[in-house]
């Protein structure tokens, strides 16, 4: 199931996280619900302000795991931009999963 990434600024979705990139970044979304108390899940909705962006970003890079999968590389390298650039830009962002 792909989890629904919007800019709660324009409602306006910004990424899709789908299965694969979900697999491969679940090590780090258990660091950071274990960290946080924040579990992004692929069924449940989850809005995340800065500062728990930056705790995420955080924590994938913690669990980055390199992947010779290119379509998975360039897939995570998109979502770490993402996350990048919402919290350069004071995004707040919500996961909507399915």
């Amino acid at each position: 199931m792909p989890l629904d990434i919007y800019n709660l600024n324009t409602n306006e979705r910004i990424f899709v996280l789908n299965d694969d990139l979900y697999d491969l970044l679940f090590s780090a979304f258990e660091h950071h619900y274990q960290r946080t108390g924040l579990f992004i899940d692929q069924y449940g909705d989850l809005t995340m302000d800065i500062s728990q962006q930056q705790e995420l970003l955080d924590s994938v890079l913690h669990y980055l795991c390199p992947n010779n999968d290119k379509t998975k590389q360039q897939n995570l390298m998109e979502f770490l931009e993402l996350l990048n650039n919402c919290i350069r830009n004071n995004i707040v962002i919500r996961f909507f999963g399915d």
